[in-house]
């Protein structure tokens, strides 16, 4: 009887080992380019229609509305665009302005794959990563390409003025999004694609 539960405890840790590996086999090149095309799009999407959203409350009240729209009103548009995809969006980093978008521990690791590449001088692309439960994760970087971002991620008292900032510590208290400059690196789109 000992050997049979024995035998029988060990086939059933042999199958949970066979379903994690199954769900940890590498992409195959098809899946990365459907997936890498598909994220792409998402972010564009979503990119879009947020800056589009932005530049719109800047011109309406400058930094003070766009901030406010920030605080109030990306979170619903993404978490509706998520729904859409039926996938995660999210955007991550760890120069945190809203807690919400402080990156995971596999996040900050692609932040760190990215930082690395920055400081190399090399171009940063989109990765993709299949997660134990069988998700597949689609990273892009986010870098200040426009100048209307350092309206709120530039340096204080240049690209912020005084009482711009003021209006971002009032939302954000421990705000550490600001200081950058053009081109630099902001944080990544994070896109899983769910499986179950």
């Amino acid at each position: 009887m000992r050997r049979l539960a024995f035998f029988s405890i060990v086939v059933m840790l042999a199958l949970a080992g066979c379903t994690t590996q199954s769900n940890k086999k590498p992409l195959s090149e098809t899946e990365s380019r459907q997936y890498t095309e598909s994220g792409k799009l998402i972010v564009r999407t979503t990119f879009e229609v947020l800056s589009g959203q932005l530049s719109q409350a800047l011109a309406r009240g400058g930094v003070s509305e766009a901030v406010t729209y920030c605080n109030l009103r990306a979170y619903p548009l993404v978490d509706s665009l998520s729904a859409k995809y039926n996938v995660k969006i999210k955007r991550a980093t760890v120069w945190v302005r809203n807690t919400d978008n402080k990156a995971d521990n596999d996040e900050e690791i692609i932040l760190r794959e990215y930082i690395d590449l920055k400081t190399e001088e090399k171009h940063l692309k989109p990765i993709l990563r299949r997660k134990a439960n069988g998700d597949v994760v689609f990273y892009m970087p986010i870098q200040i390409t426009s100048p209307l971002c350092l309206n709120c991620h530039g340096n204080v008292g240049t690209d912020i003025t005084t009482a711009d900032y003021d209006i971002i510590k009032k939302l954000y208290p421990n705000d550490n999004a600001t200081g950058h400059s053009m081109e630099d690196l902001r944080g990544i789109w994070s896109v899983t694609f769910l499986q179950k």
